[in-house]
């Protein structure tokens, strides 16, 4: 009696072994017709057939980026300074900025791989990402020249745009100062637009690769799918509001009542009332923008009158529209120093279009800050300050 129930249970157990093997053979015959071939899954790091990493002499790569850009054993660098920013769309000052910030971080700093050897230095690493943003390079463009593999100049930007974000948003995009602010003030009087704080505009970044589910949402009058971002800069260019990540189905109109800057004119915080100006012997508390017709007629916002048919009006418009275009020159040089913003963008997430925006008006108001001191505007404002 015993010796069957032992029985029954091993036949048992063998018809549940020969059900599990036929259905793993069907599966693999499906496999087979539809595929043409069973691969096997690869199992474990090291393997005979792995290919071998390549021997890409990162000390080699660091070598010529210290010896082009700065000089090495008391030789001048290769490249002057005038070239230094052609190359890297940043002063020499600005990139040592960047270096100095990120050298020492867990991914930028040298390590040791699991073998023992020593893993590439961390100017390498920027130089690559800087390739990719200033001139939206292929990431094995820069293979020759950085020494990297296409992997590692992928993650570069990536971990630049973040760091950059992380450190210096709130330093560079935020809001000007009392100060600041008077400053602007000045200037904008001075350009015949008294109470004038800066010129906003809208721009819409070509989406390239966006998923089919968020097509229609992101799909702009143009026919492309794109993201829209607002910006408010100064005489300069010098951004102090950015706000990215709208669905390029929205307008002007759409983005100004989800951006932080209406919902702070809402809440009485912004711009502030304590700063006065005087127009037409009226002295007036409410700051205002140069804005185009695509904004709503409100108080905020200065716009161009539609049939100007007296010579008072045509002396605005003219005015209105030379603080207004400061904005569009703002569209024209950002993109030309930085690429990456300039041809549609191949990521797959919109928070990677984010911080890549976001870390390329950092990158331009840092150009801005270190260079405006010779700008035209500049010299002729000095040059009027010292003859009063």
């Amino acid at each position: 009696m015993e010796h069957n129930l032992l029985h029954d249970v091993q036949f048992d157990a063998d018809i549940d072994l020969a059900v599990a093997l036929g259905a793993r053979a069907t599966l693999t015959v499906r496999r087979v017709l539809q595929h043409g071939r069973v691969s096997k899954r690869p199992v474990g790091g090291s393997r005979p057939c792995r290919r071998p990493n390549r021997n890409r002499d990162f000390d080699l790569g660091a070598h010529s980026s210290m010896r082009d850009n700065f000089g090495v054993g008391g030789e001048p660098p290769v490249y002057s300074e005038q070239d230094f920013e052609k190359r890297y769309r940043m002063p020499r000052a600005v990139f040592m900025r960047l270096y100095a910030a990120g050298h020492d971080k867990p991914w930028w700093r040298r390590s040791v791989s699991a073998t023992g050897r020593l893993q590439s230095h961390p100017i390498q690493k920027l130089v690559a990402a800087l390739h990719v943003l200033g001139f939206e390079e292929s990431y094995d463009r820069a293979d020759e020249y950085c020494r990297l593999s296409r992997s590692t100049i992928a993650k570069a930007p990536r971990r630049l745009t973040r760091l950059v974000v992380d450190k210096w948003k709130q330093t560079y995009l935020r809001r000007p100062t009392e100060k600041e602010l008077k400053h602007i003030l000045s200037r904008n009087a001075a350009r015949g637009m008294p109470g004038c704080i800066g010129s906003i505009d809208c721009t819409h970044w070509q989406w390239l690769t966006c998923l089919k589910a968020l097509s229609r949402l992101y799909h702009d009058s143009k026919g492309n799918d794109s993201v829209v971002s607002e910006s408010v800069c100064d005489e300069d260019t010098y951004i102090w509001h950015f706000l990215i990540g709208a669905p390029g189905s929205y307008n002007d109109k759409i983005v100004l009542a989800s951006s932080p800057l209406l919902l702070d004119v809402k809440a009485g915080l912004w711009p502030p009332r304590n700063i006065k100006y005087t127009l037409n012997g009226r002295t007036r508390p409410f700051l205002f923008y140069a804005a185009d017709q695509g904004y709503p007629r409100y108080a905020l916002y200065a716009m161009p009158h539609l049939k100007p048919d007296t010579p008072k009006l045509l002396v605005y418009n003219r005015l209105q529209e030379a603080v207004r275009k400061d904005a569009k020159r703002l569209y024209a040089v950002m993109p030309s120093r930085f690429n990456i913003v300039l041809r549609p963008a191949r990521f797959t997430t919109v928070s990677r279009m984010i911080d890549t925006g976001k870390s390329v008006a950092v990158f331009h108001n840092m150009n801005i800050e270190r260079t405006r001191g010779g700008f035209l505007a500049q010299r002729r404002m000095q040059d009027d300050a010292d003859l009063q």
